[in-house]
């Protein structure tokens, strides 16, 4: 692959939705969660829809879990889905005599929908609102650690 350059990418997904946060791997975790807060609060749908795609999968998970500790009564919907992605590499040398290269690939595709509306709790994904027990952070006990004296 040295003696090619990646010319150009095609992503195939559809617009965004109106509730939608698409996190890439700049978008820092704070303004993720303060985006979707506002649309649990301020929007019409009082919903938030948190997608990632490839190595995002991970962040916009850490979003939502988050987001949900913060408002235990939401509802959870998550599903698992994979995009397209074409790429398409020229050679850097055109006398070199070879050829275009069209990688197609799929990357795995996370949406977690947060909601303060009930879901259909028979869809698969469904998580339904925390508990009480489950919204505290348990932390080890501390104990003393004495060094052993020679």
């Amino acid at each position: 692959m040295e003696s090619y350059m990646k010319a150009d990418t095609k992503r195939y997904s559809g617009p965004p939705e109106s509730h939608e946060i698409r996190v890439a791997s700049r978008t820092a975790i704070k303004d993720c969660v303060s985006r979707a807060l506002a649309y649990l609060e301020d929007g019409e749908d009082r919903k938030a829809l948190i997608s990632g795609q490839g190595p995002t999968v991970t962040k916009a998970v850490s979003c939502a879990e988050i987001i949900k500790r913060k408002h235990p009564e939401l509802h959870q919907l998550t599903t698992v889905e994979s995009a397209v992605v074409e790429e398409v590499w020229k050679p850097k040398e055109a006398s070199a005599g070879l050829d275009d290269l069209k990688v197609t690939r799929e990357l795995p595709v996370i949406k977690v929908l947060l909601s303060r509306v009930p879901l259909d709790s028979s869809l698969p994904g469904y998580q339904g609102p925390l508990q009480q027990q489950d919204t505290g952070i348990k932390h080890p006990k501390k104990g003393s650690k004495r060094k052993a004296k020679n």
